[in-house]
């Protein structure tokens, strides 16, 4: 996992729980209930304003995931991003296969939207906090608009 710096009002627990589910999602696939269950809190907890209702803590969770994702990972996701598009110009196609990669690899998926969105200057919630005025942000997207 490279490291992805913590958003500053992120709190230690908040910060290490997002390490944990991230690294055991990807390591075993464990589902929300267990992974709560396994770290002494309830689901409630986990979907509420604390974790997943946060916008800086969602998109912690989100970069992380898109920090372990490998090379290899990023090339089949390449594949089946063409194979899709393919699919979808034609007659036939294979609607399972699709659901189940996109259900396996889902943090590939994320990491590749997040990353989409970048290229068009939307910027992460967790990262935003880097830009620190109006007038940053606002040169900023028009330094993109201009350099096209």
């Amino acid at each position: 996992m490279k490291e992805i710096e913590a958003p500053a009002t992120l709190c230690e627990e908040q910060i290490r729980l997002a390490k944990a589910y991230v690294t055991e999602r990807h390591q075993t696939g464990i589902s929300v209930a267990d992974f709560c269950s396994k770290q002494g809190i309830s689901s409630a907890t986990w979907y509420g304003d604390q974790y997943m209702k946060n916008p800086v803590f969602v998109s912690f969770l989100t970069a992380l995931g898109g920090s372990i994702v490998s090379e290899s990972e990023w090339e089949t996701h390449e594949v089946i991003k063409r194979k899709v598009r393919s699919m979808a110009e034609s007659a036939k196609g294979g609607v399972r296969e699709i659901e189940l990669y996109l259900k396996l690899f889902e943090h590939v998926v994320e990491a590749d939207r997040q990353k989409n969105m970048k290229e068009l200057g939307i910027i992460p919630a967790h990262e935003d906090q880097q830009q620190k005025t109006i007038e940053e942000k606002k040169a900023y997207l028009l330094k993109r608009l201009t350099t096209k």
